[in-house]
């Protein structure tokens, strides 16, 4: 329901969001590197290694996410034209 409703497409404009998608991308990805880490800790390992996973983690989990939560807006974009020219 909420992607039917457009939530993931901000009335704002383009470029508004795409940085919206970043911001809640890279918060996402922090909280949870940071509970990868605490874990890769409590396993063993030592805190350079932890620290080196949680950023290898932190920099994967954000891309992966941006891409997903573009990949909702765009699909959210072409289902909305697609409503636009059945209501016509």
């Amino acid at each position: 329901m909420i992607l039917y409703n457009g939530l993931w497409e901000s009335r704002a404009g383009k470029k508004r969001a795409w940085f919206s998608d970043l911001v809640i991308s890279i918060l996402c990805s922090g909280v949870f590197s940071a509970l990868y880490g605490f874990c890769i800790l409590r396993m063993g390992a030592d805190k350079i290694r932890a620290i080196q996973l949680g950023t290898g983690f932190f920099l994967g989990i954000t891309i992966i996410g941006f891409l997903i939560l573009r990949g909702l807006a765009w699909m959210n974009k072409k289902q909305r034209k697609r409503r636009e020219k059945v209501d016509l």
